[in-house]
């Protein structure tokens, strides 16, 4: 029994692999079938790996963020005009990181790594500083932005903007403008009225004389000297001489009449009572009468041309709130708030200095007054306090 069992096992054994061997060979293409949409080539594997994955959505402001991307972006200004690159740089990243979309900041931004000449181009033109001018007020008239003060200062390898002096030479990118001068008064024309007919009663003033013209026969003087031939009478009869006495009056009439027909024979125009030729002539028109925003432009500029910044600055927005096209008003007032905030930020810091902490504290405090969100002067005043609060203790 056993030598049968052993005879028979190596048939056992192959059937059982014939079988396995055929199951193996029916499920393996379907296997295969399953897995042909899985396979990645190389290339598709390595261009997968190299493409970049989405860039996220840009950030969007909120209306407080972008207000104090703002007052970061003015504080740029401040920074750029003493000259301080690298402080403005972080300011400038601050401000970008709050709103990505603040224009100022990116104007900074690019004035401070872009090439000066290739951004402005190599034409230019010399123009010398004026007194009570500065480098913003500058690029404000002959670029059109306060702000391209900086990118300026670069064009003339001017480190610090503030320190521009008048009579300093500078170059203005573009081409010099061509100044407009006002027109000349065109020269006084005389109006000459063709001359009235002599017939015509209005020609000559008053009538009396004209009747006295159209019969120049009622004096004659010739007839009048014949009549005393007639009196023969003893020199007693003086009244005689009494009636040449109407002749005498007579003869100062007769040149009278004859001076106005000389004047209509010449073809001149005769003269009306009252007239002269400078009422006839017409003059020059008068200039436009100034509107009330030209009125407090033109106050602002006095103001600042006297060192009254604060008035300056409020009667350039009070110019521009009456006339929102002016945008020389919106420019001069921008640059009047620098001046301003630059010239409390500087007394502040002389008192903190010397030791003047209440001095240093109430310039800060003036500053808050006129720029309510400065945080510069939050910070210092509060430095101020602290110190002074130190010293207190001590004493």
């Amino acid at each position: 029994m056993n030598d049968f069992i052993q005879s028979s096992m190596p048939g056992r054994l192959l059937l059982a692999a014939c079988v396995a061997l055929l199951a193996a060979c029916v499920s393996t293409p379907e296997k295969e079938a399953e897995a042909e949409p899985v396979v990645v080539t190389p290339a598709e594997q390595a261009e997968q790996e190299a493409a970049p994955e989405p860039p996220p959505p840009p950030k969007i402001a909120t209306p407080a963020e972008q207000q104090e991307a703002q007052r970061v972006a003015l504080k740029v200004a401040d920074l750029l005009e003493a000259g301080k690159i690298e402080e403005a740089h972080v300011e400038i990243e601050r401000a970008l990181e709050i709103d990505p979309a603040n224009k100022l900041a990116q104007n900074f931004l690019m004035q401070l790594t872009a090439d000066p000449v290739t951004a402005l181009g190599e034409t230019s033109f010399p123009y010398t500083v004026k007194s009570g001018e500065s480098l913003s007020k500058i690029s404000g008239r002959y670029m059109g932005d306060i702000f391209q003060f900086y990118i300026l200062a670069r064009y003339n390898g001017i480190a610090v903007p503030r320190l521009v002096a008048a009579g300093q030479t500078i170059r203005i990118p573009g081409d010099r403008p061509v100044e407009t001068k006002a027109p000349k008064p065109a020269p006084k024309q005389v109006v000459e009225t063709p001359a009235p007919k002599p017939t015509e009663p209005r020609t000559v003033e008053p009538e009396p004389v004209e009747h006295k013209v159209a019969q120049p026969k009622v004096a004659e003087p010739e007839k009048v000297k014949v009549e005393p031939e007639v009196v023969e009478v003893p020199t007693k009869e003086a009244p005689v001489v009494e009636e040449a006495t109407p002749v005498e009056l007579a003869k100062p009439v007769v040149p009278t009449a004859v001076e106005v027909p000389a004047a209509v024979e010449l073809g001149g125009t005769p003269p009306v009572l009252g007239t002269t030729k400078a009422d006839v002539s017409p003059g020059p028109l008068p200039p436009p009468e100034p509107t009330p925003a030209d009125r407090m432009f033109q106050r602002g500029l006095r103001e600042q041309a006297q060192g009254n910044n604060l008035a300056a600055y409020q009667a350039f927005r009070e110019a521009y709130a009456m006339d929102p096209s002016n945008r020389e008003a919106r420019s001069n007032a921008d640059l009047m708030h620098q001046e301003i905030v630059a010239d409390y930020m500087r007394r502040a810091r002389a008192a903190f200095a010397k030791q003047d902490l209440k001095g240093s504290i109430k310039h800060w405090d003036q500053l808050l007054d006129f720029d309510p969100g400065n945080e510069i002067a939050m910070l210092e005043r509060q430095k101020a306090i602290t110190l002074q609060e130190r010293i207190k203790s001590i004493q």
